[in-house]
């Protein structure tokens, strides 16, 4: 039998993510703004009180646990939102149409002001990377430049974390109606860059 190297932490070490500093932009501004809405009205306290309050010792510590999930549906609904792009700009050379759903089960929390925060955050951090200027010449013709082409993605991105942030918070109403355990949310591990 033939000795076969063993190349797994040369392989490990040269490994490459993408990056996610934009994600801090979802955790400080959406999580404020979902804890901020749902304890205004302790819209959730006689739920809390009946249901929860032998899991969480305070009210305010349930509220955020709530807002934790949403951020967290945020996050992956972004990640899952860049996996859609890459494999469109792999298969089809062109960027996929999504948009946001047309009602929000909290209405504000994901307001204008934080999706123009994130929009800006995205096209900072993923505006020099090599991977969209060579996407950018397959789109050619549909963007002026790579200016408005990570304009385009950035808006996408923030699509898919509102999206994701709904669908969680989704979840999190319907655990409450039917008085369930809160939903488990589980960030995504860091994308690995493939190329």
């Amino acid at each position: 039998m033939h000795d076969i190297i063993d190349t797994e932490e040369h392989d490990a070490a040269s490994e490459q993510y993408w990056p996610d500093r934009f994600k801090e932009v979802i955790r400080q501004g959406l999580a404020g703004a979902v804890t901020d809405a749902l304890k205004a009205e302790n819209a959730f306290s006689v739920l809390y009180e009946k249901q929860y309050e032998k899991g969480f010792a305070r009210y305010d510590l349930f509220i955020r646990r709530i807002a934790d999930i949403v951020v967290i549906g945020a996050e992956n609904g972004a990640d899952d939102m860049f996996a859609t792009i890459h494999a469109a700009l792999n298969e089809q050379g062109d960027l996929p149409r999504r948009a946001a759903y047309r009602r929000s089960l909290l209405p504000g929390a994901f307001g204008e002001p934080l999706r123009k925060v994130l929009c800006r955050a995205l096209a900072d951090e993923y505006g020099e990377d090599h991977y969209y200027e060579h996407a950018l010449e397959h789109c050619k013709g549909k963007f002026a430049d790579l200016t408005n082409f990570m304009n385009r993605i950035a808006e996408l991105v923030t699509v898919g974390a509102v999206n994701g942030s709904e669908d969680m918070l989704a979840a999190v109403y319907r655990s409450l109606f039917y008085e369930l355990a809160l939903p488990i949310a589980r960030r995504y591990p860091k994308r690995l860059k493939r190329w």
